[in-house]
């Protein structure tokens, strides 16, 4: 992926990534997560207390490995920062992406209260460099 758009085409392929946010003490705090590729963004739904969102909040610099599971050999880190914000309808897309289907009426409602409940949160991930180059 040595360039731009080998790196856009691999990052809206791909599903899956490790997100890398800095503890206060300096070390790496590392998260396998699902992701979403759009206008030039990584998009992650995670909790304000878990601790990629928390730490994101604290320090925005992030770093993200995404990779094939069915490929390890093909991957992309991606050095950039984060925006932590609340987003009902962006983190019913991500579920929707990942579950794969459309929720409506019951299972909708569900996943809206499942938002409410565990205080979901968006990162939205602007790259800034990348490696490869």
């Amino acid at each position: 992926m040595p360039d731009a758009a080998g790196r856009e085409a691999f990052l809206a392929r791909n599903r899956f990534c490790v997100l890398g946010t800095l503890r206060k003490d300096g070390r790496a705090r590392l998260s396998p997560m699902a992701y979403m590729y759009e206008e030039g963004r990584i998009i992650i739904s995670t909790t304000r207390t878990r601790g990629g969102g928390r730490t994101a909040k604290a320090d925005p610099r992030v770093t993200v490995c995404v990779f094939d599971p069915a490929q390890t050999r093909e991957y992309l880190t991606v050095y950039g920062r984060a925006e932590v914000y609340e987003d009902e309808a962006m983190t019913l897309r991500l579920f929707e992406m990942f579950r794969r289907k459309k929720l409506e009426g019951a299972e909708l409602e569900a996943a809206r209260e499942e938002i409410r409940r565990d205080g979901r949160v968006i990162l939205r991930i602007t790259p800034e460099e990348f490696y490869p180059k």
